[in-house]
């Protein structure tokens, strides 16, 4: 088919795909609320393009029409979404992640997890998808300056009580974070915010 022709060709290119999933991420069945990450208590919802309803996690009444059809537009397109990037997956497609922050209800930071999310529910190993957040960027652009913790390079580091290539929800259990040599932690920067 050509689906089956496009993954291959995918799979066997250089390029990498930046699904941002994160921008229908609400119109799955299975999307958790983004207000209830801690995170979120940093974020006004003023700040968000569309930002969905604190209470529910979904969108609450859009504007306008070009409002209303975007989104009927998205949710269409979800329906099938995943089982196209299965087959680039299993063809062997490099991905990047790309958060589509402040966009359609996606939020800073909270956004970058619930695409790691859906690129483990497109197929990526847990492995593969913090790959797409971290060393495939090098890779894919030839950066070998950054993303390698030697002599030498830059790199911004988080340090997690638990391992994310069991679960990615451990991403967020974190104690430290390495950032620019000063060494921070995640309640600092919290109350930095409020």
């Amino acid at each position: 088919t050509a689906l089956d022709h496009h993954a291959e060709m995918l799979g066997n290119s250089k390029a990498a795909l930046i699904p941002t999933y994160s921008l229908w991420y609400p119109s799955f069945p299975f999307a958790k609320n983004p207000w209830e990450n801690p995170a979120a208590n940093a974020i006004s919802p003023d700040s968000i393009h569309l930002p969905v309803d604190k209470k529910t996690g979904k969108w609450s009444a859009l504007k306008n029409t070009e409002q209303w059809d975007t989104l009927v537009w998205s949710k269409m397109l979800v329906k099938n979404l995943l089982q196209i990037e299965k087959k680039y997956v299993q063809k062997g497609a490099k991905y990047l992640t790309g958060s589509g922050t402040d966009a359609f209800g996606s939020m800073p930071g909270i956004s970058l997890h619930s695409e790691l999310e859906m690129l483990h529910r497109a197929g990526l190993t847990n492995r593969q998808a913090l790959a797409a957040a971290t060393t495939n960027f090098c890779k894919v652009w030839g950066w070998d300056h950054i993303g390698q913790i030697k002599p030498g390079s830059e790199a911004d580091l988080l340090i997690l009580s638990r391992n994310p290539v069991e679960n990615l929800s451990h991403l967020k259990e974190i104690d430290l974070l390495l950032l620019d040599g000063k060494i921070l932690k995640p309640d600092s920067l919290v109350s930095e915010v409020e």
